[in-house]
């Protein structure tokens, strides 16, 4: 049994396989997807993606070589092998499970009971203005997406499909956000209002 067969892809792993599908890429283009809008939502560290990269290395899904960089040292760029392609196809026919959420914001809604309404108001302003910035790179990308590929239905190339589909599901998340927001707003106004009568004498 090969190292191949014997390795459970993690989704970090599957992730990286599948943005070296495309082209080769070094640790550092790969940490440059993974925070920007092209990451669909994932987010590793450096030693994350370094550390899972040794570990298709290892078990020869990707291939390693040395490259001169334009200025300072070499870099590591990481191509995906046979082995790994096929990893990537079984993977991403593999069943999942996308039931699970994590959100720090609505982990601190739960309590809001306990957060003072001016504090309160300070999260979700902050929350609100940063989703509101993401909401635009979004919408700015699908905009670049929908002028390079066409029409998602009949688009010729189908690479841009995809990533257009994540996009408007994205924006579709934030607009939905933003909306319950208001919604989380409009609730501790009205409760801040019976509570300031029922304390009156």
């Amino acid at each position: 049994m090969s190292a191949a067969d014997s390795l459970v892809l993690s989704l970090l792993g599957g992730a990286i396989l599948q943005r070296l599908e495309p082209t080769p890429m070094s640790g550092y283009e790969l940490k440059k997807r993974f925070s920007s809008s092209l990451g669909f939502g994932w987010r590793a560290y450096d030693t994350q993606i370094y550390r899972e990269l040794k570990t298709l290395e290892q078990a020869g899904l990707v291939t390693g070589r040395a490259e001169k960089g334009d200025r300072g040292p070499n870099r590591r760029i990481y191509t995906l092998t046979d082995s790994g392609r096929a990893a990537l196809l079984a993977w991403l026919q593999s069943p999942l499970d996308d039931t699970w959420y994590k959100s720090e914001l609505t982990l601190r809604i739960s309590s809001m009971h306990l957060i003072p309404p001016d504090a309160l108001e300070r999260i979700l302003a902050g929350v609100e203005s940063a989703t509101r910035a993401y909401l635009e790179q979004l919408s700015k990308r699908r905009s670049e997406l929908h002028e390079r590929y066409g029409q998602l239905e009949v688009a010729e190339d189908p690479r841009g499909v995809g990533h257009q589909l994540i996009l408007e599901l994205d924006i579709q998340v934030a607009e939905r956000k933003l909306a319950w927001i208001e919604r989380v707003r409009s609730v501790a106004r009205i409760r801040s209002v019976l509570e300031l009568r029922a304390v009156r004498p």
